[in-house]
């Protein structure tokens, strides 16, 4: 241990907390694996990577694959942390929590998934409803699409730095552990929370319409 030779406490370890990240290690790994299996066997094959429709499935698969990459390498980097007895005395500034690899993926990659999956449904429903203007049309929408998605993206990984400048500003430190709890803007991870659920439902939404009108 580190903390022999020492009158400090050991760290109460949070089982739960544990418990996430080794889900974020198994849930996390197979995203970033399946997904990284997926891109390779569209991009490999050059009759799928230059259909239009594609285009929005390996946007979405880019972005769960590198949600997925965040999770895995984040747990595996948290995990001894709250293993450890003397983790919680471990501290980090606000900045060299944020350029972690996990935290950097995470902050800019979170909003394409949600987006996507809404694009994804409204592109089903264009085709269904009106197939000329999508035989017409999607190559350049799709394209025009993944850019807002993307570029909306850059604007969300901006905002998430926000909080840690003021903290590095203000001389606060976190523990090394750098969970996004106490990093990201709490109104961030709340606005991830909800856009999620909704993304899903309108997701649902749009693929029942289209199903019923098929």
């Amino acid at each position: 241990s580190g903390l022999k030779g020492t009158s400090m406490e050991p760290c109460a370890k949070n089982q739960l907390n544990i418990w996430k990240q080794q889900i974020s290690l198994v849930l996390g790994g197979s995203a970033f694996v399946f997904n990284g299996i997926l891109l390779v066997s569209v991009l490999s094959n050059e009759k799928l990577r230059n259909r239009s429709e594609y285009r929005l499935m390996i946007a979405l698969a880019f972005a769960d694959f590198s949600e997925g990459v965040a999770s895995f390498i984040g747990a595996v980097y948290r995990l001894p942390y709250y293993l450890s007895d003397d983790g919680c005395y471990k501290l980090a500034t606000p900045l060299e929590c944020m350029i972690l690899p996990q935290n950097i993926i995470w902050s800019s990659s979170v909003f394409p998934i949600l987006q996507l999956l809404v694009m994804i449904a409204v592109d089903h429903f264009i085709a269904i409803t009106f197939p000329l203007f999508h035989v017409r049309n999607s190559s350049i929408s799709n394209i025009v699409m993944i850019s807002v998605v993307y570029g909306i993206s850059i604007l969300c990984m901006l905002y998430a730095w926000i909080q840690p400048i003021q903290l590095l500003i203000n001389m606060k430190t976190l523990q090394r552990v750098c969970s996004t709890g106490k990093l990201i803007d709490n109104v961030y991870t709340i606005v991830i929370k909800y856009a999620t659920g909704a993304a899903s439902a309108i997701s649902a939404i749009i693929h029942v319409t289209v199903t019923v009108k098929v």
